[in-house]
C-alpha cells in the first residue's frame, strides 16, 4: 500500500511573508561567482531579521491556514542560499518564528524551511523545481504555492500546483 502523502503549503519568504524594511527589492546576483554571492551575502548583513517587515495580506492567509487546518504542513522554500558557517539558515528560522509565533520545541505546528544549496547559482525557479521534485513532492501533496516571482508561478503551474502570486505592494492577484 503506498504511503500516504501530508498535505502542504509551499510558501515562499523574500517578497512573500516578507520585504525589506527599506523597500528595497532583493535581487539575486546572475553570476555564477562565489564573491559576487559572499559579497550580496555580506550586504545583505545574512537576512538578519531586523532588516524585514512582514507582508501582513499574505501572513494573514497564512494563519488562517494554520488556525483553520491544522493538518497542512507549511514548506518554506526559498532561494536563499544555505551557507555552511553563516547565520542564513538560523536567520531564516528566527524570522519565520517571530513572524509566527513558532516556538522553537513543541510549536505544534509541522514546517519545514528547504534552501538553495551551497554554490548552486541557479535561476531560483531551476533550483526551486528541483527541491520540490527531489525534496517535497515523495512526502508532500501541495494543495497551494505562494510565491512572488513570475517564473516560480510559472514552474509550480506547470507542476500542477495551485499558485498564489504575491504582489510587492501585498496585494494578491491569483497568479
Amino acid at each position: 500500500m503506498p504511503k500516504k502523502k501530508k498535505i502542504c503549503i509551499i510558501i515562499d519568504v523574500d517578497g512573500t511573508i516578507v520585504s525589506e524594511k527599506d523597500n528595497s527589492q532583493i535581487i539575486l546576483p546572475t553570476e555564477n561567482n562565489r564573491e559576487i554571492w559572499d559579497l550580496f551575502h555580506k550586504n545583505k548583513q545574512y537576512y538578519k531579521p531586523s532588516q524585514f517587515k512582514q507582508n501582513k495580506n499574505i501572513v494573514d492567509i497564512i494563519k488562517a491556514v494554520i488556525n483553520n487546518m491544522p493538518e497542512v504542513y507549511l514548506i518554506f522554500l526559498t532561494a536563499r542560499e544555505n551557507i555552511e558557517g553563516k547565520p542564513i539558515f538560523i536567520n531564516t528560522y528566527r524570522l519565520i518564528k517571530k513572524i509566527f509565533g513558532f516556538q522553537p520545541t513543541g510549536f505544534g505546528r509541522r514546517f519545514t524551511i528547504l534552501m538553495r544549496k551551497e554554490n548552486d547559482f541557479r535561476s531560483s525557479d531551476m533550483v526551486k523545481e528541483d527541491i520540490l521534485n527531489n525534496e517535497i513532492l515523495h512526502d508532500y501533496s501541495p494543495i497551494l504555492a505562494i510565491d512572488d516571482e513570475e517564473p516560480n508561478i510559472k514552474m509550480f503551474e506547470r507542476n500542477n500546483i495551485n499558485c498564489i502570486r504575491a504582489v510587492r505592494k501585498g496585494d494578491l492577484l491569483n497568479g
